[in-house]
């Protein structure tokens, strides 16, 4: 019975012992498994591109844009190289062959290719003739609405007529029939007609040239003053007449309120050169 147990328990020890190393056994493989199969796997890392700082593009060169053309003024009309269109608003001084405004078109015509409108005297409602002058330059139309006895309101409801084309300058040569209380408000008339009609153009006043023993000083004084009120450009024709001598030598013998033909030269090449012609 004793070698009995013995040989029991000699067999329960080694039945443990197997028993221990065939569970480290499978401990030992599962734990190489692990180590490679179920290891820690590498981190992976995700290719980004460099973030860089957005920056702000670089101005490019400035491209050239549409520019508005200058608006004319009195002082530049003529010497600008442009065409331009003129409208003379005047009484008696300058509606006939021979004075101012006439003799004015032959001297723009040395630089200019001048075409001359003047009324029809037998119907100051239209116009009629039409004088060429100069063949090379810019274009220079003038539309002459000077007449006889025309005192400075004439125009202010006939500029229909009067200026039957947008001008690049209104030129206003009022005085031989106004007198110095009456003409400033026929030229604020005429002046807010012209405005009104065509705002873009620029407005020149001329101080016209003396009459015999300048009969019209006053007059014209009143016509300076007014002018300065409005910032509006003058051209003096009478200080062009007073510097050349004696004004009464550039007075018309026949028609005392009218000039000569030698005032009406100086009176035109004052005007040419204000508007910014060349002087013959």
């Amino acid at each position: 019975m004793r070698r009995s147990r013995g040989r029991d328990l000699a067999l329960g020890v080694a039945a443990v012992l197997a028993n221990v190393l065939l569970v480290l056994g499978v401990v030992a493989l599962a734990t190489g498994r692990f180590s490679q199969s179920s290891g820690t796997p590498p981190t992976a890392t995700t290719s980004r591109p460099a973030t860089t700082a957005p920056t702000t593009p670089s101005p490019s060169p400035s491209t050239p844009t549409s520019t508005t053309p200058t608006a004319p003024t009195i002082s530049t009309l003529l010497g600008s190289g442009r065409d331009a269109t003129l409208v003379v608003l005047g009484d008696g001084t300058g509606d006939e062959a021979g004075e101012w405004v006439s003799a004015f078109a032959e001297q723009a015509g040395d630089t200019h290719r001048v075409t001359l409108r003047g009324l029809d005297p037998n119907d100051p409602t239209q116009y009629a003739s039409k004088e060429k002058v100069g063949s090379a330059g810019p274009a220079l139309t003038i539309w002459n609405g000077s007449r006889t006895g025309a005192t400075a309101d004439y125009p202010a409801k006939r500029l229909e007529f009067l200026g039957p084309r947008t001008p690049d300058a209104v030129l206003l040569s009022f005085g031989r029939d106004d007198t110095a209380s009456g003409i400033t408000a026929g030229l604020e008339s005429t002046y807010r007609a012209v405005t009104a009609r065509w705002p873009g153009a620029a407005v020149g006043v001329v101080l016209q040239g003396q009459d015999r023993d300048d009969a019209i000083g006053p007059v014209r004084t009143a016509t300076r003053d007014w002018a300065d009120s409005h910032g509006l450009p003058t051209i003096d024709v009478a200080a062009a007449f007073s510097a050349a001598g004696d004004p009464n030598a550039f007075v018309s013998v026949v028609d005392p309120p009218s000039t000569n033909a030698k005032g009406g030269r100086l009176w035109a090449r004052t005007v040419l050169t204000a508007l910014g012609g060349v002087a013959p």
